[in-house]
């Protein structure tokens, strides 16, 4: 048994490289979710001494369940699925997120443990909640999503939040020191009868984006390198295997080695915390001493922190379209600032809501069935 999965690991690995170019280049947001570190949960936290696929799987399929909540239950605050990209994702290439999940707890152990709403939201930040092999406290982050599950009020949440950011190991980037996407919905977590996990009343599961998941795939890499160092033929075996799977001929080469070599650049990816910094190494080699600065709509944030950060370079600053998404922002564009810049926009999108909803277009537009 051991020498059959013992062999299975390369392809594994193999198939990890070649997903790995499809999903940065053709997927706008991907969740990591890494057997070996899910194997290490149920051993720990679970108590299962030799965990099964069945076992991770069904730790996985909560993960999955939180994702979708929303689509299927109501909440006070509901994260629709299609938020992770415009929440977790500042830069199209940045889009592999780490996740986690608690509480991870056997029945044995439901009745001493603590699962309270500041309990669960620690939780969910420590090394060995993260359902990937990398260490958040190497790296910073950029962005997080905490989806709340059953008994949980706004008030438990904003305060567990607070003390999350007073934490010395949990950094975020300078440039988004505030990047928390909560949600909350009613329905409780639900758990498979005699199955591994306790039931709850409450659980979060966290999606974040967080430079330190350069180590995935830095991990993946080094394995890689093992198996052109390896001796006798193991890269032709390697190709032989998908020849048997059905492709009718042995993938060539040169296709791993350029697959091989995204790894390193989606590492670099992921190595430069602070995007006005990277900004910075380019404009030095690109412009030299001093500069104009542009920016649009996201671009206009971007230009205003890079102006901040290195004010004697910067000889002038050009915005367009700046729109931080705050609410003085927010109420100026919808209960008046587009009627004054686009008026023949402005009546089609108001001659929707009747006259005397008129009060604030937002809550209006959402009762608004299409």
């Amino acid at each position: 048994m051991a020498k059959s999965l013992n062999s299975a690991l390369p392809s594994i690995l193999l198939l990890s490289v070649l997903s790995t170019h499809s999903l940065l280049e053709h997927t706008d947001v991907v969740v990591l979710l890494d057997n070996e570190a899910i194997y290490d949960i149920c051993k720990k936290s679970l108590d299962i001494e030799r965990p099964t696929y069945t076992n991770l799987n069904r730790l996985i399929s909560q993960i999955i369940s939180s994702l979708t909540t929303s689509l299927r239950f109501d909440g006070a605050i509901n994260v629709d699925i299609t938020e992770f990209q415009t929440n977790l994702v500042p830069y199209p290439r940045i889009h592999f997120m780490l996740s986690s999940y608690a509480p991870v707890i056997s029945a044995a152990k439901a009745y001493h443990e603590q699962i309270s709403v500041p309990e669960i939201t620690n939780s969910v930040f420590e090394p060995s909640s993260m359902m990937a092999k990398c260490d958040p406290r190497h790296g910073k982050y950029m962005a997080c999503c905490l989806m709340y599950r059953g008994v949980v009020v706004p008030k438990d949440v904003n305060a567990a939040v607070s003390n999350i950011k007073t934490k010395r190991t949990v950094q975020f980037v300078d440039w988004c020191p505030t990047g928390f996407k909560c949600g909350i919905n009613y329905q409780p977590p639900t758990v498979v009868p005699g199955g591994d996990l306790a039931k709850v009343m409450r659980a979060v599961c966290m999606i974040s984006n967080n430079t330190a998941v350069a180590e995935v795939f830095s991990h993946i890499d080094h394995k890689f390198d093992l198996i052109d160092t390896s001796p006798g033929v193991a890269r032709d075996a390697f190709n032989t295997f998908f020849s048997e799977t059905g492709s009718g001929k042995h993938v060539p080469r040169a296709i791993f080695v350029d697959l091989e070599g995204e790894l390193p650049r989606i590492i670099e990816d992921f190595s430069i915390p602070n995007f006005t910094e990277s900004f910075y190494l380019i404009s030095e080699r690109t412009f030299g001493d001093s500069r104009m600065v542009f920016g649009g709509s996201w671009g206009s944030t971007l230009a205003l922190a890079y102006s901040q950060t290195h004010p004697d370079k910067v000889t002038g600053i050009v915005l367009r379209g700046i729109f931080l998404l705050r609410k003085k922002e927010i109420d100026w564009f919808y209960e008046g600032g587009a009627a004054a810049i686009f008026p023949d926009a402005w009546e089609p999108f108001r001659d929707l809501i009747p006259e005397n909803e008129r009060g604030c277009f937002l809550d209006a537009y959402k009762e608004i069935k299409l």
